[in-house]
């Protein structure tokens, strides 16, 4: 074998080995990206359904009244249709009041907080009362529930909070359903009521801590700037842990 052919056999092996290398390196930045794609696929999907779906309400709405004043209007029967056009035209305004309120009272939602600046409560205020219960124009129980968290009614703040958390792995309503409990516990005049809102208070908060997808940072967190709740909490041992830390503590 001459000297050419003895490097070329030498070179042979290491350059297939460095092929396989790149190979595999660029294999796994692919999988990688991919990977982080689907993930960021997946948050963009939930998020745009979660944005889509009051919009998708509203357009149904839309249409039933557009096609309610065609039929009547083919019937040529004009009282019907100013009627459901003044209806429509409520129902524009209730819409518009409805996505005021949910972008008011956001950060309440995501646990900033319960206190909204003096002009805001007053703005909130008066969208609120003007939202009738039976008609709600797509907001939810937990967003009218920290609407009225804010606007310091805390009774009707706990009872949208309830219905929020019921049945659902809802962490942040129960959060603030023990928020608006804790108040009513700060404000009772009689010590059998304080007790009661009080328990009612810790009991809510352990329930949002033993939710599975409770976050402990947010929710400690949150239980932190407000005074009156995390007393409570401390008086009644809460602990700031979450169940599956609770259960990974008990296997040791």
């Amino acid at each position: 074998m001459n000297t050419s052919d003895s490097l070329a056999s030498a070179l042979e092996p290491r350059t297939t080995h460095e092929m396989n290398r790149t190979e595999k390196s660029v294999m796994f930045f692919v999988a990688v990206v991919g990977a982080i794609a689907g993930l960021w696929g997946a948050y963009a999907a939930h998020q745009a359904t979660r944005l889509r779906h009051p919009l998708e309400e509203h357009e149904q709405m839309a249409r039933s009244f557009h096609g309610q004043i065609l039929s009547a209007e083919k019937r040529n029967d004009a009282k019907e249709v100013i009627r459901i056009r003044l209806d429509y035209e409520r129902f524009e305004e209730g819409w518009r009041r409805a996505r005021r309120i949910a972008l008011m009272v956001a950060p309440v939602e995501a646990l900033a907080g319960t206190k909204l600046s003096a002009n805001q409560t007053e703005a909130l205020a008066s969208l609120v009362k003007t939202l009738p219960d039976e008609l709600n124009y797509g907001v939810s129980d937990r967003t009218l529930g920290a609407a009225y968290l804010a606007i310091g009614d805390y009774e009707t703040a706990a009872r949208h909070l309830t219905a929020a958390s019921t049945g659902r792995d809802d962490p942040k309503a129960l959060a603030l359903r023990s928020a608006a409990f804790g108040e009513l516990a700060n404000a009772a005049q009689k010590e059998s009521e304080r007790s009661q809102y009080a328990e009612l208070a810790a009991e809510s908060f352990r329930a949002a801590l033993n939710s599975p997808s409770a976050n402990v940072t947010e929710l400690s967190g949150f239980a932190k700037i407000n005074a009156a709740l995390e007393g409570i909490l401390a008086t009644h041992g809460v602990e700031m842990t979450t169940r599956s830390t609770k259960e990974q503590r008990s296997e040791r």
